[in-house]
């Protein structure tokens, strides 16, 4: 897994897409280790995850922004919300914790096409899981 920071210049196309309004400086990027991700779109705790999916129109380069819904999550069956990202595919996160903007996440695979358009050279890779340090 790979994760790291990015500055508002390497993500203002991205940005304008997905979160027009957002005036934060706070952006991240991670490299999901397994291509899965599991779909909060709503208040959780404290927490409060607004997700949007980004995909590039191949003839005319354009992009293209889908959001998820928010759900209840006490009526949705949990299973069916963990996804499997396509390779194409950039998810654009807007975290909250306590009411605290956490600012801009963006994930994707490790194959993903997105990591020739975000400057990686920037992320931090971790040499091991967190666990094995233990």
């Amino acid at each position: 897994m790979a994760n790291g920071t990015l500055r508002k210049a390497d993500v203002r196309e991205i940005l304008a897409a997905t979160y027009p309004g957002y005036r934060g400086r706070k952006f991240g990027a991670e490299l999901l280790r397994d291509g899965r991700y599991l779909v909060q779109d709503h208040w959780s705790g404290g927490t409060r995850y607004y997700v949007k999916a980004v995909t590039r129109d191949p003839e005319t380069g354009r992009l293209v922004v889908r959001g998820a819904a928010a759900y209840n999550p006490i009526t949705v069956d949990h299973s069916r919300l963990e996804i499997e990202v396509p390779d194409d595919v950039l998810l654009v996160e807007h975290v909250y914790f306590c009411g605290r903007d956490l600012g801009i996440r963006f994930r994707m695979t490790a194959r993903s096409t997105w990591t020739r358009e975000l400057p990686f050279s920037r992320v931090l890779a971790l040499p091991q899981p967190l666990e094995a340090l233990r």
